[in-house]
């Protein structure tokens, strides 16, 4: 009898404890955080284009490369401030994985910023190169004008 006691009380405590809600197969995919993420592995490269909602910029750099710094901390202020989901990602090309996906891109040097409209446009053959005021032109999105209020 205390066995099957025992048993009921375990099943009353599982289902009042609070559940995750159901994910449909059909929900949307979340927006990327603002700002700059930044990329670890080919793998995270590749997800983060397949789920970009919006433009992608993607700056590729080196840990030595003291443009990039500069380079960076532009996309990062754009990215933070843009209003039409710019998916930032910053990919530092010193470990060889990262390397041989630069190679991949025709990435020649660092810093080279690449430029897509959308994830579908986002391959080595269609993105475009850019510099970060360039960037901020291509965007065509309700940035405020710097300098002028």
């Amino acid at each position: 009898m205390t066995d099957i006691k025992t048993e009921l009380d375990k099943m009353l405590v599982a289902a009042s404890a609070p559940q995750a809600p159901a994910v449909s197969a059909n929900a949307p995919i979340p927006a990327p955080p603002l700002g700059l993420t930044r990329i670890n592995s080919k793998a995270e490269f590749e997800k983060a284009l397949a789920t970009a909602p919006g433009p992608i910029a993607v700056l590729w750099t080196q840990s030595d490369c003291d443009f990039c710094v500069d380079d960076k901390k532009a996309l990062e202020e754009l990215a933070a401030k843009c209003p039409c989901n710019l998916t930032a990602l910053e990919v530092n090309t010193d470990s060889d994985e990262l390397n041989d996906l630069a190679e991949q891109w025709d990435v020649d040097g660092t810093p080279t910023l690449l430029f897509a409209k959308s994830s579908k446009s986002m391959t080595p053959d269609d993105s475009e190169e850019v510099d970060p005021k360039g960037l901020r032109r291509r965007l065509k999105c309700a940035l405020p004008k710097r300098g002028r209020k």
